[in-house]
């Protein structure tokens, strides 16, 4: 069984519950990215109420893994999906009949290690349970592998699935076709999915803007911007991180050079977007003084940027290298602790499994290729729990990747909204405009926390624009590191020491405002 039901509607319980059913085929196993684990464990103590205290919750570790673990009914077995690429698991492993697969679409690569170690398994299970929100996170060729580990017999071969669903006439799977019939198929026969608009009537509603926001000319930027405007075989490479990382282990020199040329885009756009961003969130937070907010960023270079411009106090910081222990802490502080106002979020290292309902505010500062990875992030706030309407706000800029991104993952959400939903999906929202003349002044950073450093708050707007190309992924589990490892070598994006730094030169000219004039105004109320 497939689990797809939307973000924040109890998926977790739902598996609990039907493996609790199950319990006569213990031991159950289940695997989750390494961040979830302790969530896992939680929520079995919750809610396995009153038979948890019969369970064994074990942890597998490579260690433990070498020890060849005990089989055991009443054993419930917690693994990451980075040791489902070890070669020496136990016998028993493969011979699990009750298991849990959470975030299964890290399966959609048949080309992954995990994926080809986990598939057997899952085939033999007797009762295998699949969870996912984003099942199909950009195109119909993602769930096959999801679908033959359940019904290998209905879902046998890809060349068929691919030639009706993935409009395979093309010749590459990459497209789609036949969605409304694919739709009604999967819910026949594998999927159960259920949107919040159909079940929680009365969860406060989402609203999402797109705020434009203004830069100074930048003469490296525009050219980049110009190269990907007159390369279609350039821009055709946006379409998907993995398309870049196929075309790097393929040793073709000039797509690879393209590949390299469209990640540097992607991190300088970030770059030359951090003193607007700054002065947004700053902003909002003078204009709403009690709003709990959550931004995301991509590179590390970003998320840097926001942190040091307040006190240690104020915000929480989560990215792939925040260590598990220490996530379940900090999700409690922002939770909790009402001086603590601002999530400084990695998209991929926080975007599932966190609980932040206290924001009713979400800013993307940097877009990514994966729409489900950005609605995964959106509903960190917006799930049960939540305590009023949650505002989202896409932070864009015209001549830099985001024209590119935000058309592909608006055009890949029509095609999941389709196959999943049976309706168009869009991340489109309400168009508003940060003016360049308009923009804010560094002083309110100290008027809002009183007890920054003297001059932390103006430091970046005195020197140029210094970044190091870091990108903070959950190390252990997302797939998409491994695009980046090939564009930036390993070493230089897992290790926080020996980056190094490159001068983009942007100009700065800020302005002082009053404090009760609006530095965005709304433009039209119309969809993108």
């Amino acid at each position: 069984m497939l689990i797809g039901d939307e973000m924040g509607l109890g998926k977790t319980l739902q598996a609990i519950a039907l493996s609790i059913y199950y319990k006569s085929h213990w031991p159950l196993l289940i695997i989750c990215p390494a961040s979830l684990q302790n969530q896992w464990h939680n929520e079995f103590m919750k809610w396995g109420k009153p038979e948890s205290s019969l369970y064994h919750i074990q942890f597998l570790t490579q260690q433990q893994l070498d020890m060849e673990p005990i089989k055991q009914k009443n054993r419930i077995y917690i693994m990451s999906f980075n040791l489902a690429t070890t070669k020496t698991l136990p016998k028993f492993i493969s011979q699990i009949d009750c298991l849990i697969v959470d975030e299964s679409h890290y399966l959609k690569s048949d080309k992954a290690q995990r994926t080809r170690f986990l598939i057997p398994i899952i085939q033999r299970s007797t009762h295998s349970i699949l969870l996912s929100g984003t099942a199909s996170p950009s195109r119909p060729s993602e769930l096959f592998t999801q679908l033959n580990a359940l019904q290998p017999k209905i879902f046998s071969s890809f060349s068929a699935f691919g030639y009706r669903y993935c409009d395979g006439s093309s010749g590459n799977f990459k497209g789609a076709s036949h969605l409304q019939e694919l739709h009604t198929f999967l819910k026949s026969t594998v999927m159960i999915r259920r949107v919040k608009d159909d079940v929680l009537k009365d969860l406060p509603p989402k609203t999402r803007y797109c705020i434009k926001l203004h830069l100074q000319p930048n003469r490296l930027l525009q050219e980049q911007y110009e190269k990907f405007m007159g390369n279609q075989e350039m821009a055709d490479l946006l379409d998907d991180p993995y398309d870049m990382m196929e075309s790097c282990l393929n040793q073709k020199s000039t797509t690879k050079a393209m590949d390299s040329q469209i990640m540097e885009f992607f991190r300088k756009s970030g770059i030359a977007k951090k003193s607007l961003l700054k002065q947004y969130l700053n902003y909002i937070f003078k204009q709403f003084p009690d709003k709990k907010i959550l931004f995301f960023g991509h590179h590390k270079a970003v998320l840097d940027s926001i942190s040091s411009e307040y006190p240690s106090n104020f915000y929480i910081r989560i990215d792939g290298t925040t260590p598990k222990e220490q996530r379940h802490k900090e999700v409690q502080r922002f939770q909790t602790d009402e001086s603590c106002r601002l999530g400084v979020l990695s998209i991929l290292a926080a975007g599932t499994g966190l609980n932040l309902t206290a924001a009713d505010t979400v800013i993307f500062g940097e877009l990514y290729w994966n729409p489900g990875a950005l609605c995964q992030a959106e509903d960190r706030a917006h799930r049960i729990g939540a305590r009023g309407p949650v505002s989202v706000y896409y932070l864009l800029c015209d001549n830099t990747i985001d024209n590119f991104i935000w058309k592909k993952v608006n055009k890949k959400l029509e095609v999941t909204g389709l196959t999943l939903d049976g309706k168009f999906g869009e991340l489109s929202g309400f168009v508003q405009e940060f003016k360049e003349d308009n923009v804010l002044d560094g002083e309110l950073v100290d008027e809002l926390c009183g007890d920054l450093n003297e001059n932390e708050g103006d430091k970046e707007d005195q020197e140029p624009f210094v970044d190091d190309p870091g990108v903070l992924f959950p190390v252990d589990d997302v797939q998409e590191q491994e695009i980046d490892n090939l564009v930036f070598g390993e070493d230089e994006m897992n290790q926080k020491e020996g980056l190094q730094e490159e001068i983009v030169p942007v100009e700065n000219n800020k302005r002082k405002i009053p404090t009760n004039s609006n530095p965005y105004q709304l433009i039209k109320k119309r969809k993108l």
